[in-house]
């Protein structure tokens, strides 16, 4: 993803020993979800993190089945969630032909094209259960989809 252009984590091998004893070779992912990652990959520092919740990040508007979890948000979490509800609403609502205006007025499109195109070439499937990210940047306006768990590609 980060070879794309795509905003997402950064990860690396570790290997992880308990009590002297050798447990394998794991991956470290990076969470999105404090000042430090909307600084290092181009954020505002004041933008906002959501986290989808467990089993949905689908973005639609119906409440949550009884086995998926709540939003979350990550930063800026004293202030309301405004932007999140107004963003899912009109992501919802918004009529055909006038959706690919809002999009590009209310998304970095071209790093959502670019994340799309790399989830079709590893064949990640499991979007709806991934743990990732929306960002709404406090400079730009617009929101980044950020993916995390690609476990299922």
């Amino acid at each position: 993803m980060l070879g794309a252009g795509v905003r997402s984590p950064r990860w690396r091998f570790v290997t992880l020993d308990v009590n002297g004893e050798h447990q394998g070779v794991y991956v470290e992912v990076q969470e999105p979800d404090d000042k430090h990652f909307l600084r290092d990959h181009g954020f505002h520092e004041n933008s906002t993190t959501y986290r989808c919740g467990l089993r949905d990040c689908e973005m639609k508007l119906s409440p949550p089945a009884s086995y998926q979890g709540q939003w979350e948000k990550e930063t800026n979490e004293t202030q309301p969630w405004d932007d999140l509800w107004t963003f899912l609403r009109e992501l919802n609502r918004t009529p055909e032909h006038e959706f690919s205006a809002w999009l590009e007025r209310r998304f970095d499109l071209d790093r959502l094209v670019r994340m799309y195109a790399v989830a079709v070439l590893i064949s990640w499937s499991g979007i709806d259960d991934s743990g990732s990210y929306l960002v709404h940047d406090a400079a730009t306006g617009k929101w980044s989809f950020v993916p995390w768990d690609l476990n299922n590609a």
